[in-house]
């Protein structure tokens, strides 16, 4: 008896049907061509529309499942909330989840998906065909748990989980399950208000899977817990055979009364209600007998079961993942967490797991009983106690992965990391629970995941410290499971992971051998990842990291040739990616930060012109995201730091106005970023920089009261900064280019005490910062610009012996290193000091290349040609 996907061909809201193959679709009908994709056939269609077999040619060529909604529907609003929706989708990486590429408008105007096509059928009739016993079902199930987990942490609810939706492939001879249709049902579902696409009182979903809050549709929100319902209804499908409320005999709508108001019978039962012949067919399908099936579903699967489908959804499991957790212990014979534990039960499911030495132990036990009353009250109390620690070890893991994970992706969005300190100090005191010596490897590998997570809050809210403790212990565990397991990919991706946390840490930091010592074991992984899958997009993504973060190792250290190599290098992989699937965000996002980094190193090796069309090309596709996610914070603030690029660029170039038109937007932003999240230490450091980079414009356009206002505004901003984190080497450096700016404009005014004053307190931060990690080409180039400064606000006051010597402490500072790497701003600080100490004659042909390189910057040239350093 094929249980199938009863109701499945009364959809409201939700999916197609893809098992109601294309009898009554005639192929005079089926059309060509939708949009840019060749279509080869019908898969299958249903109350939503049809879903078309087509072939894509570009950009690469490939099968795919194409939906067309059925006509009656605003297509621009659903494109566009489909469009929003993808955006989420496009996060999801998960083998039992299939993608969704594009979307758009047949030339009749209606709405169409692109989804990876998936050879399989569905999980019920995969499960018929094959004759899965009870026990392989409920691990095939598992893995649809733990796929809709991951969509749940991305923050998508798919809403119409059903047989239909779940379709089941063979790989090497192993199952496997991919959802499909994830986010579709979100995308063309009604909005509140929405008078284009309102049906009132009609719910989303497929009636026999819904959920009662689905069903029950106006002032009932929807969270993740209607899919837990939905995947209860399709288990018990898939054990019991039957659907817990028979949509033949309560058609319709009195099959949703139903559901609201009738508690579901327990699988075994209603499948011993079945006729005789029913329960032979459905127990020969499992390869047992019926009496056998019903005592397997009867006891701890029924209470699974039950517990998913509660109408109450505060009783439901609460995660996917707690619904895999019990299905596993009831695989391994351990208590399910859906039934009462009782001495008896427990003492049952001991039994199971130890059976011969059960028995062995039954031989002796008259003679052990007194010895024997004593131990079950200690193992009891044991017991209890560690039901209790793996009961925290879960919550805690889940909390972390959750809440300082993908929650924490939403919450630096929104500006609003604040919120996660308390979940973390709680979740990580979980950890002590239980000892690292009784976890699994899947266990390790969680803990491991869930202490990068922390680090990464803890490295954004600017606690350095906690951060390396953190990343340190997620390494160490990381080491641990790859060293056991070295051909395993998922271990080998968390290694690497881990490797990166440590050195990005150690980057941050100013130690850079320290950073390349974990980054280039990491770059080594994703190559060997990427030799052994060549077809694997993620891993080329990962490549491409791996490169970019040694171009930034590399560029610190001054190695401008060895870091554009390693740009360039990651560049060609992402637009490649780009290319693949250009409405892929995170991948446009990834070049767009290249784009940046190159644009970065060609300014030091002095193409400045290639320069400014990388940061151009930045922008673009920045302000491209922005526009698609006006409300994502993140994303406002990548925008800003192009824009901050671009106008440094310009103002090097001498295109004064060019620059403050750039710098207008970048603080701006900035400074609404500030305000929303002020506990966000980077975003104010953001800011400060924002304020001074346009009172530097400000000054250069005599306006110094403007400039007085921003250059002081960012020097308080960045002195808060530094008394909150005085061992950071990026504000030091910072806060010594304000100290400096806001000198030169008390200079001009004729504050020159006070001005000499500041330069020297501008000396007095980054000096120390140089000193701790004299390798730090930055921070050395930070400390030749304060002493160039310096030279010059004393030389206003008429000091000019204290000016010359520090005009010698510049040169001495970065005469070698603008001779061993010809980075375009080390060269011009080096003519510069050299002009002001009147060495014209060696600072000329410096200045000659800088000129041919198309540097212009405006105190520059004018020194240059007040010393007629530009003279033939």
């Amino acid at each position: 008896m094929p249980s199938g996907d009863a109701g499945a061909a009364t959809t409201i809201g939700g999916g197609v049907d893809v098992r109601a193959l294309g009898p009554s679709h005639s192929s005079a009908r089926i059309p060509s061509h939708i949009g840019p994709y060749r279509v080869l056939g019908v898969l299958g269609e249903g109350g939503m529309g049809v879903v078309y077999l087509a072939e894509q040619d570009e950009p690469v060529r490939r099968e795919v499942a194409l939906k067309v909604l059925r006509a009656g529907m605003d297509t621009k609003l659903v494109v566009a909330r489909f469009e929003s929706e993808r955006q989420a989708l496009a996060v999801m990486e998960h083998p039992n989840i299939t993608r969704v590429f594009d979307a758009g408008e047949t030339e009749s105007g209606l709405p169409y998906f692109v989804m990876e096509r998936v050879d399989g059928v569905p999980i019920t009739e995969y499960a018929a065909a094959h004759r899965l016993t009870t026990r392989d079902r409920v691990r095939l199930f598992t893995q649809v748990c733990r796929a809709v987990q991951h969509a749940h942490q991305k923050g998508i609810i798919h809403r119409d989980i059903k047989p239909s939706n779940l379709l089941v492939a063979e790989s090497d001879g192993v199952p496997v399950c991919k959802v499909i249709d994830f986010g579709v049902a979100k995308a063309v579902a009604p909005a509140p208000g929405d008078p284009h696409l309102t049906q009132t009182g009609t719910p989303v979903g497929t009636p026999a899977y819904m959920s009662p809050e689905q069903v029950m549709g106006a002032g009932i929100d929807v969270d993740t817990r209607a899919d837990i319902y939905s995947l209860g209804v399709v288990l018990y499908e898939l054990l019991a055979g039957v659907l817990p409320f028979d949509p033949t005999t309560h058609p319709g709508w009195a099959l949703l009364a139903q559901q609201v108001t009738q508690d579901a019978p327990p699988p075994s039962a209603h499948y011993g209600a079945l006729g005789d012949a029913a329960r032979a067919e459905l127990a020969n399908e499992r390869r047992t007998e019926p009496a056998a099936l019903r005592t397997a579903l009867a006891g701890d699967l029924d209470c699974v079961v039950l517990k998913a489908l509660e109408k109450d959804r505060e009783r439901r499991y609460e995660t996917a993942n707690a619904l895999a957790a019990d299905l596993e212990h009831y695989l391994r014979d351990e208590p399910v967490t859906a039934r009462v534990a009782n001495r008896a039960y427990r003492a049952r499911k001991f039994v199971r797991r130890h059976r011969v030495a059960v028995a062995f132990a039954a031989t002796v036990a008259v003679m052990l009983v007194a010895f024997s009353v004593a131990v079950t009250v200690q193992a009891r109390r044991i017991a209890h106690a560690r039901a209790i620690a793996e009961a925290r070890q879960g919550q805690a893991e889940e909390l972390i992965g959750f809440m300082l994970g993908d929650l924490r992706t939403r919450l630096t969005g929104i500006g609003r990391l604040d919120l996660l300190d308390d979940v973390g100090r709680k979740a990580v005191g979980y950890f002590a629970a239980v000892p690292e010596s009784e976890l699994s490897d899947e266990e390790l590998f969680r803990r491991s995941q869930a202490l990068q997570q922390l680090g990464q809050v803890r490295q954004d809210q600017g606690n350095l410290a906690a951060a390396a403790d953190a990343f340190r212990q997620a390494l160490a565990l990381a080491q641990g499971l790859a060293a056991r397991d070295p051909r395993n990919d998922k271990w080998q991706i968390g290694l690497g992971a881990a490797h990166f946390y440590v050195g990005q840490l150690r980057w941050q930091q100013g130690d850079f051998d320290g950073a390349l010592a974990h980054l280039v074991p990491y770059l080594h992984i994703t190559e060997t990842l990427v030799a052994r899958e060549p077809d694997s997009l993620a891993y080329r993504l990962e490549l491409a990291e791996a490169n970019s973060n040694i171009g930034s190792v590399r560029e610190a250290k001054g190695d401008a040739a060895g870091a554009l190599a390693a740009f360039r290098a990651s560049l060609a992989i992402e637009q490649d990616l780009v290319h693949r699937d250009s409405a892929n965000a995170d991948w446009r996002l990834h070049l767009a930060h290249t784009y940046n980094a190159v644009g970065v190193v060609q300014r030091k090796v002095g193409d400045l012109a290639g320069s400014e069309r990388s940061h151009r090309a930045e922008i673009a596709i920045k302000e491209a995201l922005v526009a698609q996610d006006s409300g994502n914070r993140q994303r406002q603030r990548y925008l800003a730091i192009g824009h901050a690029y671009l106008g440094n660029l310009l103002l090097a170039t001498g295109d004064v106005t060019g620059a403050a038109a750039e710098f207008q937007p970048a603080r701006a932003i900035y400074a609404s970023l500030a305000a929303y999240d002020t506990s966000n230490a980077e975003w104010r450091r953001n800011l400060a920089n924002g304020e001074r980079l346009l009172g530097e414009t400000f000054l250069l356009r005599d306006d110094v009261g403007g400039a007085e206002r921003e250059l002081g505004s960012s020097r308080a901003r960045l002195e808060r900064l530094l008394a909150a984190s005085p061992d950071n080497r990026a504000v030091r450096r910072d806060l010594a280019r304000a100290r400096i700016a806001l000198a030169r404009a008390w200079s001009r005014t004729g504050r020159g005490a006070e001005a000499v004053t500041l330069a020297d307190q501008a000396l007095a931060v980054v000096r120390p910062a140089f000193e701790s990690s004299p390798g730090d080409a930055e921070t050395r180039r930070v400390l030749a610009e304060t002493y160039v400064a310096r030279g010059e606000v004393r030389a206003a006051t008429g000091d000019s012996a204290d000016a010359r010597q520090s005009w010698e402490h510049g040169l001495a500072t970065v005469d070698s290193l603008a001779r061993a790497t010809r980075q375009t701003d080390l060269l011009a600080l080096q003519a510069t000091a050299l002009l002001d100490l009147g060495r014209v004659s060696e600072a000329r042909p410096v200045v000659r290349e800088l000129i041919a390189r198309g540097y212009r910057e405006p105190r520059f040239v004018a020194l240059a040609e007040a010393k007629r350093a530009t003279a033939p």
